[in-house]
């Protein structure tokens, strides 16, 4: 019961709850790592893909949110420029506050989380581990303008900042990495439905 009502909070389901508190929109967003080795190996950052669901919290400005994402990336090593992927899959949980415009149907809203992000490699050398699955917690700032357009659907700009270090990546082999930076900002836009 508790992996039901953990997974309809992160998606937004309504539930059977009151009107306009659930809010469900779709993401396509462009992930910028600050890291320059991460810009070294994936040049001009990924695609990224997400859901996000939040809860706003009855007679107040302020809504629990759930993001979970989706990015991949193709590279190459330095300096043997051997063939590199990479998959990230963040989920995210958080609170914001919501701004209302007095004339126009445009929301601002900030907000902070906490994150938990899976991280998979693949590399096509002899001196590397060839592959590598991690984890590892973090946080996310977020930022977006939700402009409603028609009835209950909205569209939605974003920038997001998340932070996120893995640590002990890649110890075998002669080239030794421990720690890896995958932070940055993700832009974009979203769609969405409010119940």
């Amino acid at each position: 019961m508790i992996k039901l009502w953990a997974m309809a909070a992160i998606l937004g389901l309504p539930l059977g709850l009151a009107a306009q508190t659930w809010n469900t929109e779709a993401r396509v967003g462009y992930f910028l790592p600050s890291s320059s080795i991460i810009r070294k190996l994936f040049p001009k950052g990924w695609m990224d893909y997400a859901i996000e669901g939040s809860y706003r919290l009855e007679d107040t400005r302020w809504c629990a949110w759930g993001n979970l994402g989706y990015g991949f990336k193709q590279g190459h090593s330095i300096p043997l420029y051997n063939k590199k992927s990479l998959w990230i899959v963040p989920i995210s949980l958080g609170l914001a506050g919501s701004f209302e415009f007095p004339v126009i149907p445009l929301t601002l809203r900030l907000g902070v989380g906490a994150s938990y992000s899976w991280l998979g490699t693949h590399n096509q050398s002899d001196i590397v581990k060839s592959k590598v699955n991690k984890g590892a917690y973090g946080f996310v700032f977020k930022t977006n303008l939700h402009y409603l357009y028609w009835r209950s659907f909205y569209a939605n700009a974003f920038a997001d900042y998340s932070y996120t270090l893995f640590n002990h990546v890649n110890s075998d082999g002669c080239i030794q990495r421990y720690k890896l930076n995958l932070s940055g900002v993700r832009v974009g836009l979203g769609l969405g439905v409010e119940f």
